[in-house]
C-alpha cells in the first residue's frame, strides 16, 4: 500500500468517525457501549448479573452496582479500596448482608459540533453501608477530559476510563 493510499484511508476514516459521532445522541451510544464493557471488566459479578448504564440526571450516564458478596471486592489490586472492604466485614456480621456500591460514569459538560467536547469521567467504591453518605469511607477518582472531535474521543476515551478505575 503506497503511502498517498493509506493517508486517504485515514483521511476517510476520520471522516466517517466524524460523521457517525456528531451529536449528544450518537455519542451517547458510544459511551453506552464503552460503559458497558467497563462494567462487564470490573464491577458484573455472578451475583449482580449485567448491567446497563442510565442517566442519573440529565448530564451523567452512569453505571452502578451493589455488590453482596465482599469477597468479590477483595480482588482489586487498590490498597486503599482493598482495606475499606476489610473494615466494612469487620463492622458488620453476615446476618446484616454488608454491601458495597461500585459507580462508573461520564458525566457530559459540553459537545462541540466535531463531536468532542468536555466531559467529566469518574469510578467510586462506597462502603459506607448501608446509606453509602460518608465520603470517608469510598475511594472515588474523578479526570476532567477535552477531546477536539469525536475521531480524538473514539481513540482516548477507554485509556482515560481506564485510569479513574483503578479504584475498583
Amino acid at each position: 500500500m503506497s503511502v498517498e493510499d493509506k493517508e486517504r484511508l485515514e483521511e476517510e476514516l476520520k471522516i466517517r468517525v466524524l460523521q457517525a459521532m456528531n451529536g449528544l445522541e450518537e455519542l451517547t451510544g458510544f459511551f453506552i457501549f464503552t460503559l458497558k464493557n467497563f462494567s462487564y471488566r470490573y464491577i458484573e459479578s455472578d451475583t449482580t448479573g449485567e448491567l446497563s448504564p442510565i442517566w442519573s440526571d440529565d448530564k451523567t450516564l452512569l453505571i452502578e452496582s451493589v455488590e453482596e458478596k465482599l469477597a468479590n471486592g477483595l480482588k482489586t489490586d487498590n490498597p486503599k479500596t482493598r482495606a475499606g472492604i476489610i473494615d466494612l466485614a469487620k463492622s458488620f456480621s453476615k446476618k446484616d448482608r454488608p454491601s458495597f456500591r461500585y459507580r462508573i460514569g461520564v458525566k457530559v459538560k459540553s459537545v462541540n459540533a466535531q463531536g468532542g467536547g468536555d466531559f467529566q469521567i469518574f469510578a467510586e467504591v462506597h462502603w459506607d453501608f448501608p446509606d453509602f453518605e460518608n465520603k470517608e469511607k469510598r475511594n472515588y477518582l474523578s479526570v476532567d477530559i477535552n477531546y477536539e472531535d469525536a475521531l480524538d474521543l473514539r481513540n482516548n476515551f477507554a485509556r482515560s476510563l481506564e485510569e479513574v478505575c483503578s479504584v475498583l
